[in-house]
């Protein structure tokens, strides 16, 4: 499955001036990385976000968001 390269641009929008920022293809998506640790990604037209294992229930809580299943 391709990535939405709408939404990869407004991601890019959003966080393009950060400047130890890159990408990476993999897994089908695509991964934007801070000092090389995966920030955010798009795979298919799902926005995958890394935050703080201590705000993953209130971050859950929000419309749209849901835990991504490990394959």
């Amino acid at each position: 499955m391709a990535y939405d390269e709408g939404l990869a641009a407004r991601v890019r929008e959003l966080i393009g001036d950060e400047p130890a920022l890159s990408e990476k293809k993999m897994f089908g998506g695509l991964a934007m990385l801070v000092f090389g640790n995966m920030a955010v990604g798009v795979h298919g037209d799902d926005l995958i976000v890394r935050c703080d294992p201590g705000e993953q229930d209130a971050l859950l809580a929000s419309w749209g968001a849901a835990l991504a299943p490990l394959a």
